[in-house]
């Protein structure tokens, strides 16, 4: 139209709420592609700070903060409401009867302790040969440490030492755990890093703190000596070694035979109960062992993770025990898997023949069970994250799943009693 000035028009700026609308809109647009690259590079940011030791180290705790455990925790959940102590009658009358029938489980439990089941038969030839060289030291590099020098016999396949010594003397950071019905584990280590007895076998062999030696060393030591057969090869001798340790059970095979031959007591309670011989059970345990029982399954929720025929869940937990960024730091499954979730986190141990095994823990730091009861009736360990740490480097978790809860000390000898009948 005449006088209209167009270009006066093109030049005005945007009103304010129409470049919101633009800017909204654009954003809106651009959100879906923006947003995995902003996570992105989030991610690598992380990883890089995360892999830099020496940047690790500049953010590490000074000697003075030593780790303090529940004492300089973080909040814990709430602690679980005590419940009412059951009579001596009561108790016994709740658990002579079908398991399914016991009281209900501590919250967020999510299976029941379970008997043994019977271990796979194997070759008996394969078993003797795999003993022999289980005992052998001339697998190690300096002929002075076998597998039976950190899995002994009579500690349930385990070690008394916080931590075993390899050759010369040059000591891990994770102690030996028992052998004792290891088939039943899906992975093995305390990070389950190996998913089976033949490629676990060849991990200690390996180790410059444990045997320090090698797959070939090992073949040329047996083939050179004339105490074994011919021509065995690494993968002979990691199956003889898996196949002894496939035997090693704390199974009662005579589960009929009620003669008290085996000290596998647990599992002779669950089974007379399974064939409703109630007499058989209630002779079994002790009132005090089954009061243990009681308070592991309720009150103390040690159920949510040690259940199932290993009394273990066999799944990866962090339980405060890292040491982040201190002398005896362990960060547990990460070290291998470098997922987040696995940082500082271990796998649950079995609790079977558990008073043979201490002293506890992957570093072996506590020596008495009723330290470890106490422990965990603090909700674990819970150290607080370093405030000097950069907002994008990751600090360990410990599990909801460590519930604080109250015991007393006639409680506390109940539990303990129950952990040594195992």
């Amino acid at each position: 139209m005449p006088g209209t000035n167009y270009q006066s028009e093109l030049k005005q700026p945007p009103q304010p709420t129409a470049r919101l609308a633009l800017w909204s809109l654009v954003l809106l647009l651009c959100l879906p592609i923006l947003m995995p690259l902003l996570l992105a590079l989030v991610s690598v940011l992380m990883s890089l700070v995360w892999s830099n030791d020496a940047h690790a180290q500049a953010f590490a705790l000074p000697r003075s903060l030593q780790h303090q455990l529940a004492a300089d925790a973080s909040t814990p959940p709430a602690k679980a409401k005590p419940t009412t102590p059951l009579t001596d009658q009561e108790l016994w009358d709740s658990y002579l009867q079908p398991q399914a029938q016991w009281p209900a489980l501590a919250s967020l439990a999510t299976a029941d302790i379970a008997a043994l089941p019977p271990p796979p038969a194997q070759d008996p030839a394969q078993v003797a040969l795999g003993r022999q060289l289980f005992h052998d030291p001339g697998l190690s590099s300096d002929g002075k440490v076998s597998c039976a020098s950190c899995h002994k016999a009579e500690l349930a396949f385990a070690d008394s030492r916080r931590i075993s010594p390899g050759v010369e003397g040059r000591l891990g950071k994770r102690n030996a755990p028992t052998l004792l019905d290891v088939h039943l584990w899906h992975d093995l280590f305390w990070d389950n890093r190996s998913p089976s007895l033949e490629h676990q076998a060849l991990q200690p062999l390996l180790d410059p703190q444990e045997m320090a030696s090698s797959a070939a060393h090992a073949e040329q030591y047996v083939q050179q000596s004339s105490v074994y057969p011919d021509n065995l090869t690494w993968v002979d001798i990691a199956a003889a070694l898996s196949a002894f340790q496939r035997s090693l059970t704390a199974y009662n095979a005579a589960v009929d035979d009620h003669d008290g031959a085996s000290n596998n007591r647990l599992d002779r309670f669950l089974h007379a109960l399974a064939e409703g011989e109630y007499d058989v059970a209630r002779a079994t345990l002790s009132t005090q062992e089954l009061r243990g029982l009681h308070l592991f399954r309720t009150q103390a929720g040690c159920v949510r993770c040690h259940s199932g025929p290993l009394l273990s869940d066999q799944q990866l937990h962090v339980t405060g025990f890292h040491y982040y960024g201190r002398k005896y730091e362990d960060l547990g499954a990460y070290e291998h898997t470098g997922q987040l979730a696995h940082l500082g986190a271990f796998r649950t141990p079995t609790l079977r023949h558990v008073s043979s095994t201490g002293p506890w823990f992957h570093q072996g730091i506590l020596p008495h069970l009723r330290g470890v009861i106490r422990q965990y009736a603090a909700g674990g360990p819970r150290p607080k994250r370093p405030p000097q740490l950069p907002w994008v480097q990751p600090y360990p978790v410990t599990s909801d799943l460590l519930i604080p809860f109250s015991l007393s000390s006639a409680e506390e000898d109940a539990i303990i009693a129950f952990l040594h009948m195992l």
